[in-house]
């Protein structure tokens, strides 16, 4: 594993939220699509890291109707 990406992985990445605009930290990111939610707003979005560090990552938010369907598995 590269140095960056174990840097990442244990220290989590900063993002913001796509919604709110919110600064948060994602803890143990690594290369790979996640599905974090927003601490402020509780809102889901796409965060995606490439396995090249020098790409950027992709934060997203998820439409009104992807983010219904994942707030009802999570109350399950």
């Amino acid at each position: 594993m590269m140095p960056a990406l174990v840097a990442c992985a244990e220290f989590g990445v900063s993002v913001k939220c796509p919604y709110c605009e919110h600064k948060m930290r994602v803890r143990g990111a690594h290369p790979g699509r996640f599905l974090p939610a927003c601490d402020r707003c509780g809102d889901t979005f796409m965060l995606v890291i490439p396995a090249d560090p020098e790409k950027p990552m992709l934060i997203t938010g998820l439409s009104e109707e992807r983010r219904k369907m994942k707030g009802r598995k999570g109350h399950q």
